[in-house]
């Protein structure tokens, strides 16, 4: 309960602006510096207003004293978290190469110490010092990598007026990224409440998600690394930048339904290893589940999209939408199907978020029909044929 009320404050500190911070840096280079340090700064004042009300709220909440201790120690990784800005910066130049051996060398250092802390059986305390002390090494890592590329923080400056279009183009991301968190959490509260005669049904759906979540980097990470060129191939020609997103849309789709026929067939064998028998009612759930991540990974790059389109106001909608759908289909199915039905209301949830909603809203509508176009593989094929892929 601490980490899940924890996070959805990490998870609003940026205030919804990296990506469109990318986007800025991209477009406009000579102002990079003013850029960063603005962020920055704003960042860092966003993180500490928000750590005295988390902390606060938990105490006002009446949650217990371990639980407010293990929020404030969270809570502290929100700081290192404004170091991210540096990542933005690299990921508009094009070097993320760096950026990703930074993270890699956080996550490796923070899984040794946590196995550690397992065979030491160690306090939960120490695990979230752990989970901070990952955020602040990789916020050590991107400074380093910062003044290795030449650059020093007296070359920042700090300029609100040059970051005040910024803050209010990224808000709908800021409230996206709020509503999403809760969302993603509904399914599993509504699981809880509902069928409170079956008290492991949760645990089976809790086992599905992460397993099948665990793959969501894919096209987080191909959308990050593409995201810079396709600012610039969007300024320079429309119609090719079209095409790159069709093709995009293309490999994921591919990527997604290799996904999904893996979880679906290998799920009796994947849930009875990892877990055992006992964990066989959560097979069904998986095979369920599996057809997921081919909206996911459309969704998530269809999100790029809106960013560089300046078209990210619709997503607030979207999720709404998507809500309402989860939110009333749980309700109606959970009692009659239990855990799959849950996966029914999400799978619904996310075709009305990723394709309904925005087939009705005619400036959002372009981005269904690349999606549609990318089941005929028509730039796959022509690429084969030219041979350029």
């Amino acid at each position: 309960m601490a980490r899940a009320f924890a996070s959805i404050f990490i998870l609003a500190a940026p205030l919804g602006i990296p990506n469109i911070l990318t986007r800025e840096i991209v477009r406009k280079p000579a102002e990079k510096f003013e850029l960063i340090g603005s962020t920055i700064a704003i960042r860092l004042i966003s993180a500490v207003v928000l750590y005295i009300i988390m902390v606060v709220l938990s105490i006002v909440l009446h949650y217990s004293r371990l639980e407010i201790v293990l929020i404030s120690i969270l809570g502290v990784s929100m700081i290192g978290m404004v170091f991210d800005t540096i990542d933005n910066y690299l990921q508009a130049i094009v070097k993320l190469k760096s950026s990703s051996k930074i993270r890699l060398i956080g996550l490796i250092i923070g899984s040794i110490l946590k196995l550690i802390l397992i065979y030491l059986k160690a306090p939960i305390i120490a695990f979230a010092w752990v989970f901070t002390l990952e955020f602040i090494l990789i916020a050590f890592g991107f400074i380093v990598i910062y003044r290795k590329y030449g650059h020093h923080f007296n070359e920042l400056s700090v300029n609100f007026k040059i970051l005040k279009p910024i803050l209010l183009t990224s808000l709908p991301l800021l409230y996206y990224t709020i509503l999403s968190t809760i969302n993603m959490k509904i399914d599993q509260l509504m699981i809880d409440r509902i069928l409170v005669d079956d008290p492991a049904a949760n645990g089976y759906y809790a086992v599905v998600v992460g397993l099948v979540e665990s793959l969501y980097f894919i096209p987080v990470a191909l959308g990050t690394s593409l995201f810079p060129g396709l600012v610039k191939q969007r300024d320079a020609d429309i119609n090719t930048y079209n095409k790159m997103f069709v093709l995009l849309y293309e490999i994921l789709l591919i990527i997604s339904i290799g996904v999904a026929v893996v979880f679906f067939v290998g799920a009796p064998l994947m849930i009875r290893f990892l877990y055992g028998e006992a964990y066989a009612p959560a097979i069904p759930i998986m095979k369920l589940y599996a057809f997921c991540p081919i909206l996911i990974f459309y969704g998530s790059m269809r999100s790029r999209w809106l960013i560089i389109q300046d078209l990210h106001k619709y997503s607030i909608w979207f999720l709404v939408a998507s809500i309402l759908v989860n939110v009333t289909l749980n309700r109606i199915l959970l009692p009659i199907m239990g855990p799959e039905g849950a996966v029914v209301a999400i799978l619904a949830s996310y075709f009305t978020a990723f394709l309904i909603v925005p087939a009705i809203i005619t400036s959002t509508r372009p981005s269904v029909t690349m999606f549609f176009q990318s089941f005929l593989f028509k730039e796959i094929r022509e690429r084969i044929k030219n041979k350029s892929i």
